[in-house]
């Protein structure tokens, strides 16, 4: 790279910073790759880091030393912002190519098509009516008489009222 690519790039660097993170979170954003290679997707040992970023001076959003807990909160969440940070990169460089035309379409191809021209449509199928576990109380068709609804539902809030005794003593409204 030449120098002057390394002063844009450090320039942009400067102007990505967050001034509301702390330097530790920055300095591990900036090596997230390295660091999730080093990990090889296991647990990290914060106590030997913690030491190594307290000697080069990496402090938390308090300016202090940053503890195992702060360091591992911070990982978490320079993970979070990373996952985010490419997602919306990955979206906008797909949305910035541009999509292929759809085909145009031919007059005749615009026109509705014909079905059966000059043919009487089929009747609909006919569907039977549902039966209720196929009781006595269906007629001759099928379906339950009037009464027979009235006495299945009758027994439905019978069966509600007995469970709400149960589960708390209060009578369903009818």
């Amino acid at each position: 790279m030449t120098r002057k690519q390394n002063d844009l790039e450090a320039v942009l660097r400067v102007l990505s910073r967050d001034p509301r993170r702390s330097p530790l979170f920055l300095w591990m954003r900036e090596h997230h790759d390295d660091l999730a290679k080093a990990a090889k997707g296991q647990p990290i040992d914060w106590v030997p880091l913690c030491a190594r970023f307290a000697e080069a001076g990496l402090t938390d959003g308090f300016g202090a030393p940053p503890s195992i807990e702060a360091a591992r909160r911070t990982w978490r969440n320079v993970k979070k912002d990373v996952a985010r940070r490419r997602a919306f990169l990955a979206l906008t460089e797909s949305s910035a190519e541009p999509k292929p035309a759809p085909p145009a379409k031919s007059p005749a191809e615009m026109r509705p098509r014909v079905i059966n021209a000059g043919k009487p449509a089929p009747d609909p199928p006919v569907r039977p009516t549902p039966t209720v576990g196929g009781t006595a109380e269906a007629g001759a068709e099928g379906a339950l008489s009037d009464d027979a609804v009235q006495e299945k539902l009758a027994a439905v809030k019978r069966q509600l009222n007995e469970d709400d005794r149960w589960m708390g003593g209060h009578k369903r409204k009818e």
